[in-house]
């Protein structure tokens, strides 16, 4: 017979349980997304804005973004303060051995929690 488990364990099996729905909301949610967007796309292809009570609404967005070469020209000490470079791009530009030859890294651990679940044992049946 197995004891009473404690407070923690638990907490960690009703962790666990909601860990697990959550990632399968998030494939559902991933699915779902997709066939939306397809779709819309299927829709939208025939230049037709309303169908019925349904309609497409569509809204267009504006991102500013900073031309890098022009910024540099002018301000090239905010420029070096201010600039980030991603290692895949770095790596893409002169390489992943050079990179690391040249010992530029700066690593950040970021810790995270996730629930486990041991699978007790089976129970062996005494023998007499």
């Amino acid at each position: 017979m197995r004891p009473q488990p404690s407070k923690e364990e638990m907490l960690l099996e009703r962790a666990y349980a909601l860990q697990s729905m959550i990632k399968a909301q998030r494939q559902n949610l991933r699915q779902q997304e997709a066939e939306l967007k397809d779709i819309l796309a299927q829709v939208d292809s025939t230049g037709k804005s309303r169908f019925g009570r349904y309609g497409i609404a569509r809204k267009v967005q504006n991102r500013r973004s900073i031309i890098s070469d022009r910024f540099f020209r002018l301000w090239p000490q905010a420029f070096m303060r201010l600039a980030k470079v991603s290692i895949k791009d770095a790596e893409a530009e002169l390489g992943k051995e050079q990179l690391d030859a040249a010992n530029i890294f700066e690593v950040k651990d970021q810790i995270s929690l996730e629930v486990i679940r041991f699978e007790l044992p089976p129970k062996k049946e005494l023998m007499i």
